[in-house]
C-alpha cells in the first residue's frame, strides 16, 4: 500500500495534540474558503495592518498639527 506521507510525517501526525491537529484543518478550511495559499493571507493581513496603521497615525499627526488641536474643547 503506498503512503502518501513519509514515514517522517506520518510520525509526527501520529505524536501531533489534539489541537495542532485542529490547527491543521482550520489552515487547511482557511485556503479552501479563500482560494488562497497562508502565505498570500499573510501577507494580505500584513498590508491590511499597514493600512490601518498609516491611517491612525495621519488622524493622530493632524490632531497635533493645525491653529489649534483638535482634541481641545473650547
Amino acid at each position: 500500500m503506498p503512503t502518501i506521507v513519509g514515514p517522517e510525517r506520518l510520525k509526527r501526525i501520529s505524536q501531533a495534540k489534539a489541537e495542532c491537529i485542529q490547527n491543521w484543518k482550520e489552515g487547511v478550511s482557511l485556503e479552501a474558503a479563500s482560494g488562497r495559499k497562508i502565505d498570500e493571507l499573510l501577507c494580505y493581513v500584513a498590508a491590511d495592518r499597514w493600512r490601518l496603521a498609516s491611517g491612525m497615525r495621519k488622524q493622530a499627526n493632524r490632531m497635533l498639527s493645525g491653529p489649534r488641536p483638535q482634541y481641545e474643547a473650547r
